[in-house]
């Protein structure tokens, strides 16, 4: 009886004895109580390990070797830790891609490791998202301020097209006054020298802006020669 009731209480069950002698009873009680015991170290250590697990987003353990109550302790265990892993995952994936939309980051030392590895991916992302958009940035600024446009509104556009145009610009439009500068020497050189106007197909917009605005018409020059 001894044995079967460790066996029985190993496994977490128990067996109507009322047909067996009173030895066998007294064997099984005493017997399914220490199997009990061994039940509920097991579960308790599974419960340990499968919490761990799972909080890890580690791959769920073979228990194949494992008593009975250590595979139910740590099976239960691991889909509650993995829930919670999966549910910060996804607080700090969006957090991550976030902060990397706007090219910066936190310190997550004290987070779950869920909340961790979302954010690192969701970062990952969201700098890929920030780089995306400062190219484009980068492209629209450079040439608008090539072209001497007044600067676009950039009120709804992400961080990183922002700061793409914006540090474009700045560079496109200091070039385009400095073209603008020298083309409207050569102009106004060309226009008190009533030179006929050089072709400018080569010459870039801020020079081309210069030269057209500052060079004086031969026209005029010929009508105030012949007055």
């Amino acid at each position: 009886g001894q044995v079967a009731g460790q066996t029985d209480g190993t496994a977490n069950k128990a067996t109507d004895n009322s047909n067996q002698s009173a030895g066998y009873q007294d064997g099984y009680v005493n017997g399914q109580r220490l199997g009990t015991q061994f039940y509920k170290n097991a579960e308790t250590a599974g419960e340990t390990v499968g919490t761990k697990a799972g909080e890890a987003g580690q791959v769920p353990a073979d228990l194949k070797d494992q008593p009975q109550g250590y595979q139910e302790g740590y099976t239960s265990a691991y889909e509650a830790g993995k829930a919670s892993y999966d549910t910060d995952y996804q607080n700090g994936q969006v957090a991550g891609q976030t902060d990397g939309t706007a090219n910066k980051a936190t310190d997550n030392s004290k987070q779950s490791a869920g909340y961790q590895d979302g954010y690192v991916n969701g970062q990952r992302l969201g700098e890929q998202f920030y780089n995306n958009a400062k190219t484009e940035g980068v492209t629209d600024g450079t040439k608008a301020g090539e072209a001497g446009q007044v600067p676009a509104d950039l009120n709804g556009q992400p961080q990183g097209y922002q700061v793409g145009y914006t540090s474009a610009y700045e560079v496109g439009k200091a070039g385009y006054d400095t073209d603008y500068q020298t083309g409207q020497a050569a102009g106004q050189s060309a226009g008190e020298s009533n030179q006929v106007p050089a072709d400018l197909k080569d010459q870039s917009q801020g020079y081309q802006d210069g030269y057209t605005m500052s060079l004086k018409p031969i026209s005029e020059t010929n009508r105030h020669d012949n007055q």
